[in-house]
């Protein structure tokens, strides 16, 4: 499994750092999301997943959606998204809600990966009403709290990018 991940990264050019506070997009960034302790971060681009070291079922996925017009459109192009690396994505009641300033349009509902029903949701949101992006997590029952904790933690970070200030040198 480590192979894989490493493989993974090594073909898509993607950087690997652990927890800390990502800024995205990297190029003007509009927000910014705090992931997790002690999980593995793949970057890419403009692109952030993490999952735990030990627990490649559950994972966050933050991801730049293209072709959008509006909200529902960033939706279902994200779903369409998650859809190729989980089989059988049903999402439940969609609603709305806003965070921070942000609007976000998903659900949560189930899909299928290696064989194992995981809990799964899907989102949009965007900061300005122009960009969108696609966010998407997945845990299963083995997890427990903890790991709901985290993602739950890792979702409620997410706020309009607030340049952080550097101290002097």
């Amino acid at each position: 499994m480590k192979l894989r991940l490493l493989l993974t990264i090594i073909i898509f050019g993607a950087e690997i750092a652990f927890a800390g506070r990502f800024d995205l997009p990297k190029e003007n960034p509009q927000f910014s999301i705090q992931m997790p302790d002690n999980w593995e971060i793949g970057l890419n681009g403009d692109n952030v997943m993490a999952r735990p070291a030990n627990n490649s079922k559950v994972m966050i996925s933050v991801f730049l959606v293209s072709g959008a017009n509006d909200i529902e459109d960033a939706f279902a192009i994200a779903t369409k998204e998650v859809s190729t690396t989980y089989r059988d994505v049903k999402i439940g009641k969609l609603s709305r809600q806003n965070q921070a300033g942000i609007d976000f349009f998903g659900g949560q509902g189930e899909g299928e990966k290696d064989g194992f029903e995981l809990t799964l949701a899907v989102a949009a949101f965007t900061c300005d009403g122009k960009r969108f992006f696609g966010l998407a997590w997945a845990r299963d029952e083995v997890g427990g709290d903890a790991i709901t904790k985290d993602i739950d933690r890792a979702l409620g970070s997410i706020q309009p990018f607030k340049e952080t200030l550097k101290p002097p040198k």
